[in-house]
């Protein structure tokens, strides 16, 4: 798995070329293992980063399906929601969110295009 280091490098970073290289690895990462929430979760969110809002919400959900628990796979779908103008949705994703992690501030505003 190699995605883990592309992402990390990208997003301390912010350079063009790791996020370049983030995305496809994250890509070969998920078709090795489809069923890795946490890959899945990574892809969601470099893809949500890309403007892919179709593909980061299949990512997400499928994350959600493997690990119903996810908090990650919840707030990018709150995100995703909250950008398509569904709030009241966006607003009951960062409830669940919150309830499976309490400690978390959810506050979600939604990506600019």
């Amino acid at each position: 798995r190699f995605a883990p280091p592309y992402t990390f490098v990208a997003i301390s970073t912010r350079r063009p070329l790791a996020w370049k290289g983030a995305l496809p690895a994250a890509r070969a990462a998920r078709r090795r293992d489809p069923s890795d929430p946490d890959v899945l979760n990574r892809l969601g969110g470099l893809e949500l980063t890309h403007g892919l809002i179709e593909h980061a919400k299949v990512a997400f959900t499928e994350a959600r399906y493997w690990n119903p628990q996810s908090v990650t796979a919840a707030l990018g779908l709150a995100t995703i929601a909250s950008t398509r103008g569904d709030q009241r949705r966006s607003n009951r994703l960062c409830a669940q969110a919150k309830r499976l992690a309490p400690r978390i501030h959810c506050t979600i505003r939604p990506l600019r295009r």
